[in-house]
């Protein structure tokens, strides 16, 4: 790559006072290649010091360099309505000596969670330090020590410190709540799940804040699309939790006479709007969110309303709170509303403001675009189907993600779940994974390695397997 540069004018005067025409000349620019995207195994845990591994889950890049993994969730029960067990065991991921890690790696278990824990929220923080939030399959379903509770990790120091503990302690998330549903069990309604938590902007005092959505729930029957809330659902319930706070270091101020908080979404439809495993994205600042906002849509117990919000963090107007604005409506898709759900969602690297956008992806195959500028969203091109036309697309049900140097997009999709006759799945995640790169520009999927089982354990060991050449 070359540009045209000017070279200064000589101070002195011409005799004949003619100005002298400035010559041309090329200067050559850094080096600009595109990247070649290659796979190379890396040996999961397994038998390292006695410990032996189930597998990979959740994977955390430390500051340092360091991947930071969870050992995965063991499924167990059955069809349609399986369970998962937690773990509280995680390993480290060392580079090699000269930073590779494709050769040299080193694994070593470091310590363990107080609470075992499966398909929770975790954040790196601006400290570098580790925070984890919840758990979406309880162990402790009825004291809440799980779903209920907050740790974090000192990488340093390699300790884990309860910052938020259950019942017993005042500060647990205040509107965490399991409720009766009147057959003997027990149910949900309103708890910290697995993706319902983001890092705020900076704030003035400096200290880290975070969004909990609390996940809301309710009845879902996918073959006639039923999605009715149960009455108590507290989905619609937002906190913030400071990490840095040494007390009420959660908080969930009310206004109106009503006893509603502005943290609160607002309505879908008839309702109040609700959280439910929705992906959300930190946007960059606007005219109306000078530090930023999140994107997210509402639940998919409100499909029908194909409804979106911004909550934008405290500012003048919302010192203490900050609040929620509505971002357009989804594109209407068939068969179904709520397919901008349970997938990765993306920021797309723009050369103007005027053509940032999102990309937000889901469990149906479908794919939507954002544009930030004008608010309003556009259909995205559908996942290919995997290997022939008859079939449905590919789905991203419960996939990572990420934006490489190149602007693509490396996302994981898989086959999209067979139903019976009353709707209930027949496999939530069936093989085989495909790791490919979203072209933007030219909305194109290339298939790049695909992965010979499904879990959560193998979709993660294949993305972070992807290594730029």
């Amino acid at each position: 790559m070359s540009m045209f540069r000017i070279p200064r004018r000589s101070p002195r005067r011409q005799r004949n006072h003619a100005q002298t025409k400035p010559t041309l000349q090329l200067e050559l620019l850094e080096m600009r290649c595109v990247l070649n995207g290659s796979f190379t195994s890396i040996s999961i845990p397994q038998n390292i010091g006695g410990q032996s591994s189930n597998g990979l889950g959740t994977l955390l890049l430390l500051s340092d360099g360091t991947v930071l993994a969870h050992e995965t969730e063991q499924p167990g029960g059955s069809l349609p309505y399986p369970t998962y067990t937690g773990s509280k065991v995680w390993w480290r991921l060392s580079p090699g000596p000269t930073g590779s890690y494709q050769s040299g790696t080193s694994w070593t278990q470091v310590s363990s969670m107080t609470y075992e824990r499966a398909f929770f929220s975790a954040h790196v923080l601006p400290s570098g330090n580790v925070l984890v939030l919840g758990s979406e399959c309880p162990k402790d379903r009825l004291l809440g020590s799980d779903w209920k509770t907050v740790e974090l990790f000192d990488p340093v120091a390699n300790t884990w410190v309860l910052k938020s503990q259950r019942d017993s302690d005042p500060l647990q998330a205040p509107y965490t709540v399991l409720d009766p549903d009147g057959t003997g069990t027990s149910t949900y309604s309103g708890y910290i799940g697995a993706e319902a938590t983001k890092i705020l902007p900076f704030q003035a005092d400096g200290h880290t804040r975070l969004l909990v959505l609390m996940e809301g729930s309710g009845i879902l029957d996918v073959y006639s699309h039923i999605h009715p809330l149960y009455a108590d659902s507290k989905g619609y319930v937002n906190q913030i939790f400071d990490v840095d706070a040494t007390t009420n270091a959660w908080s969930r101020p009310t206004y109106d006479r009503n006893g509603n908080s502005y943290l609160d979404r607002g309505t879908s439809g008839t309702e109040k709007a609700q959280a439910g495993e929705e992906c959300s994205v930190l946007l960059p600042p606007t005219t109306d969110a000078q530090n930023g906002s999140i994107l997210t849509t509402d639940s998919s117990f409100q499909w029908e309303n194909l409804t979106t919000r911004r909550y934008i963090p405290p500012d003048a107007s919302y010192p203490d709170t900050g609040h929620w604005v509505t971002a357009g409506t989804l594109p209407p898709r068939s068969p179904y509303n709520d397919e901008i759900r349970d997938g990765p969602a993306v920021l797309l690297p723009a050369t103007l403001a005027s053509n940032e956008k999102v990309w937000a992806t889901g469990q149906f195959g479908h794919t939507a675009y954002y544009s930030i500028t004008n608010n309003t969203w556009s259909a995205g091109p559908d996942f290919p189907t995997p290997g022939f036309s008859v079939a449905p697309p590919r789905v991203a049900w419960d996939t990572p993600a990420a934006v490489l140097p190149t602007g693509q997009v490396l996302i994981v999709s898989g086959s999209s779940p067979q139903y019976d006759s009353s709707g209930h799945p027949l496999d939530y995640y069936p093989a085989p994974y495909t790791v490919s790169e979203f072209t933007p520009s030219t909305q194109t999927f290339a298939d790049l390695k695909t992965g010979p089982t499904a879990g959560a354990g193998t979709v993660s060991e294949i993305l972070i397997n992807a290594q730029p050449a």
